[in-house]
């Protein structure tokens, strides 16, 4: 069962301090399931929820703290941040990178799913620049397999448009 801590706004002021004034990602909880009129009236005022989550959570990207109403008509009783170890197995947050992912020239091979409203070559373009070489995409699961440098896992999980990273 979900229990967040924190009130709304106060919650949201801490994930959006690092952040300046582009949208964040964020977990946010509801009191009850949304129906379709309530999906539209949140996407009718810019929210994207990105993600649904069990237990009548998802994960919704915020531009800016007037969403926050809109958010609280619909039912959300909890908003917090995402955090670079919600983005991969907990076993390599603790054990590294598996052995059997591990490569030459101390890479390894990723799969890395990416928001469904991002744009693939962006990301792309950030997974070279951090030293990585794409092996296989699928625009259909918003998801890349890639060969990246082990060194690069820590940003690589902080990235905002990373969400989720596992070894292959």
């Amino acid at each position: 069962s979900f229990q967040g801590v924190g009130e709304m706004a106060a919650n949201f002021a801490r994930v959006r301090a690092g952040s300046g004034l582009a949208p964040v990602r964020v977990l946010v909880h509801f009191s009850r399931s949304l129906d379709r009129d309530t999906l539209d009236r949140l996407s009718a005022s810019g929210l994207r929820l990105v993600g649904p989550l069990p237990d009548r959570a998802f994960i919704v990207r915020v531009s800016h703290v007037g969403q926050l109403a809109v958010l609280s008509e619909a039912g959300a009783t909890w908003l917090g941040a995402l955090y670079p170890q919600d983005n991969m197995p907990p076993r390599i947050g603790r054990d590294g990178i598996g052995l059997w992912a591990l490569r030459s020239e101390n890479t390894a091979d990723l799969r890395l799913k990416y928001y469904p409203d991002e744009d693939p070559e962006l990301v792309r373009l950030l997974l070279e620049a951090l030293g990585g070489t794409v092996l296989a995409t699928s625009s259909l699961t918003t998801e890349y397999t890639v060969n990246m440098p082990v060194d690069q896992l820590q940003v690589l999980a902080f990235a905002d448009s990373i969400r989720w990273l596992e070894e292959m």
